[in-house]
Protein backbone atom coordinates (compact mmCIF):
# COMPACT_ATOMS: atom_id res chain seq x y z
CA UNK A 1 0.00 0.00 0.00
CA UNK A 2 1.11 3.50 -0.71
CA UNK A 3 1.51 6.15 1.92
CA UNK A 4 -1.70 7.96 0.89
CA UNK A 5 -3.69 4.69 1.08
CA UNK A 6 -2.43 4.16 4.63
CA UNK A 7 -3.42 7.72 5.52
CA UNK A 8 -6.92 7.24 4.10
CA UNK A 9 -7.34 3.90 5.87
CA UNK A 10 -6.19 5.38 9.18
CA UNK A 11 -8.46 8.40 8.75
CA UNK A 12 -11.46 6.19 8.04
CA UNK A 13 -10.66 4.04 11.09
CA UNK A 14 -10.48 7.09 13.35
CA UNK A 15 -13.72 8.46 11.86
CA UNK A 16 -15.56 5.20 12.56
CA UNK A 17 -14.25 5.12 16.12
CA UNK A 18 -15.29 8.71 16.74
CA UNK A 19 -18.77 8.10 15.31
CA UNK A 20 -19.12 5.04 17.55
CA UNK A 21 -18.23 7.19 20.57
CA UNK A 22 -20.80 9.78 19.50
CA UNK A 23 -23.46 7.07 19.13
CA UNK A 24 -22.78 5.85 22.67
CA UNK A 25 -22.62 9.33 24.21
CA UNK A 26 -24.89 11.74 22.28
CA UNK A 27 -24.87 14.25 25.15
CA UNK A 28 -21.16 14.76 24.59
CA UNK A 29 -21.85 15.90 21.02
CA UNK A 30 -24.36 18.47 22.23
CA UNK A 31 -21.98 19.75 24.90
CA UNK A 32 -19.14 20.05 22.38
CA UNK A 33 -21.33 22.09 20.05
CA UNK A 34 -23.04 24.30 22.62
CA UNK A 35 -20.15 25.09 24.98
CA UNK A 36 -18.04 27.22 22.58
CA UNK A 37 -21.10 29.22 21.51
CA UNK A 38 -22.05 29.73 25.15
CA UNK A 39 -18.55 31.00 25.98
CA UNK A 40 -18.58 33.36 22.98
CA UNK A 41 -21.92 34.84 24.01
CA UNK A 42 -21.04 34.99 27.71
CA UNK A 43 -17.73 36.79 27.23
CA UNK A 44 -19.17 38.94 24.47
CA UNK A 45 -21.81 40.32 26.81
CA UNK A 46 -19.66 40.42 29.94
CA UNK A 47 -16.44 41.82 28.50
CA UNK A 48 -17.58 43.32 25.20
CA UNK A 49 -19.26 46.39 26.66
CA UNK A 50 -16.32 47.35 28.88
CA UNK A 51 -13.82 48.17 26.16
CA UNK A 52 -15.12 51.60 25.30
CA UNK A 53 -15.69 50.64 21.69
CA UNK A 54 -18.85 51.65 19.87
CA UNK A 55 -18.57 48.66 17.53
CA UNK A 56 -21.14 45.89 17.95
CA UNK A 57 -20.15 43.24 20.48
CA UNK A 58 -20.23 40.42 17.93
CA UNK A 59 -17.72 42.29 15.75
CA UNK A 60 -15.25 42.89 18.56
CA UNK A 61 -15.48 39.47 20.21
CA UNK A 62 -15.58 37.42 17.01
CA UNK A 63 -14.49 39.38 13.92
CA UNK A 64 -15.08 36.41 11.63
CA UNK A 65 -18.73 36.22 12.70
CA UNK A 66 -19.56 39.41 10.83
CA UNK A 67 -18.29 37.86 7.59
CA UNK A 68 -19.82 34.43 8.04
CA UNK A 69 -22.33 32.89 5.64
CA UNK A 70 -24.87 32.47 8.46
CA UNK A 71 -28.32 34.06 8.34
CA UNK A 72 -28.42 37.82 8.63
CA UNK A 73 -29.98 37.57 12.10
CA UNK A 74 -26.64 36.31 13.43
CA UNK A 75 -24.49 38.93 11.77
CA UNK A 76 -23.29 42.12 13.41
CA UNK A 77 -25.63 45.02 12.92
Amino acid sequence: MSMSAHALTDSWTMTRRELAHWARQPVQVVVNLVFPVMLLLMFGYLVGGGRGSRAPTSTTSCPACSRSPWPSAWRAR
